[in-house]
């Protein structure tokens, strides 16, 4: 396991699935812990992005630029309070902040 929080494992291996990697930038709130497999679950939001970028965005976040260069690949849980529907199927609930971020500037 490469974290100690199984369900943050789950969701880069879900990234993983569709070739994708996920840079947790931070939990969101809605936290709790689910019945069904006991761990502790919480929205997340990052960078959904190709698995080649990764290395420029880290190069962005230790510059401090990553939240305008990698506006597009930053993404938010889709709606409030759908914590079981992120926990079935991550990458699947998550949407690009560029609005978000532009209101930002």
């Amino acid at each position: 396991m490469l974290n100690e929080e199984p369900f943050i494992e789950f969701v880069m291996k879900q990234a993983e699935k569709n070739g994708k990697i996920f840079i947790i930038d931070s939990g969101e709130g809605n936290d709790y812990i689910d019945t069904d497999t006991g761990w502790y679950v919480e929205d997340l939001s990052g960078w959904y992005i190709n698995t080649n970028d990764k290395n420029t965005l880290l190069k962005a976040i230790e510059n401090g630029t990553a939240y305008n260069d990698f506006s597009d690949s930053y993404v938010f849980p889709n709606g409030q309070n759908q914590t079981k529907e992120i926990l079935r199927s991550y990458s699947e609930n998550i949407e690009p902040a560029k609005d978000y971020f532009a209101q930002l500037k």
